[in-house]
């Protein structure tokens, strides 16, 4: 299975066109977009979407008719694979509604270490340096990474890079000029890529790091 991840810091969000996501669709067995992209002429589409920091209750209404939204939510991908959405409007709110779904499914439903998180914030202390040498990452996100089987967590405040820690790929995107690609094997193998430069053509230039 092959995710491709798109982030959005920025304000206002970076224009994303029907077809630049169909492009995206076509290389990818889905796409993850963290933070409200200007989706132009997109609708029901096969992507999996949260809000950012600077998006408001419109934009969640948007990405929720466009796309499947899935902030506060443990949605079923396929293989026993679920992604948890925790958006950049209210994350520990999120975490903490994630938290009572995964409280309330049968027993051993995500013990099988098949849970990706896609997260508008990253955990804390991985890739979460800002310029001022601060700490952006959340303190929640990482006891919750620590506390359930998570396998992969894509984020878009950090970054860009990706970091491996105690059995967990922590994806960073850092910003709009930063796309992700995460491919996961039939042995559940799982291999991040953060690609840096223009890719509004839906292609993959700019550096590997």
């Amino acid at each position: 299975m092959r995710i491709t991840a798109l982030c959005n810091n920025v304000n206002p969000p970076m224009p994303l066109t029907g077809s630049d996501l169909k492009r995206l669709l076509d290389s990818s067995d889905l796409v993850v977009l963290l933070g409200g992209i200007s989706l132009r002429g997109a609708r029901s589409l096969k992507a999996y979407s949260i809000t950012g920091l600077f998006d408001d209750h419109y934009v969640a209404k948007v990405l929720d008719e466009a796309t499947i939204f899935v902030e506060s939510k443990a949605q079923y991908l396929s293989n026993e694979w679920y992604l948890l959405g925790i958006g950049g409007r209210d994350p520990i709110a999120n975490i903490r509604a994630i938290e009572r779904i995964l409280s309330k499914t049968p027993q051993g439903t995500h013990d099988n270490g098949k849970i990706l998180i896609a997260s508008y914030f990253c955990p804390y202390s991985l890739c979460d340096k800002s310029l001022l040498g601060g700490r952006r990452g959340l303190r929640e996100l990482l006891e919750f990474m620590e506390k359930y089987p998570v396998r992969a967590i894509l984020s878009c405040e950090c970054g860009p890079g990706v970091i491996e820690y105690k059995g967990v790929t922590t994806m960073c995107l850092g910003g709009g000029d930063c796309i992700g690609v995460l491919d996961i094997g039939e042995d559940d193998k799982i291999v991040g890529r953060v690609h840096c430069g223009d890719n509004r053509d839906g292609a993959f230039p700019g550096r590997n790091i």
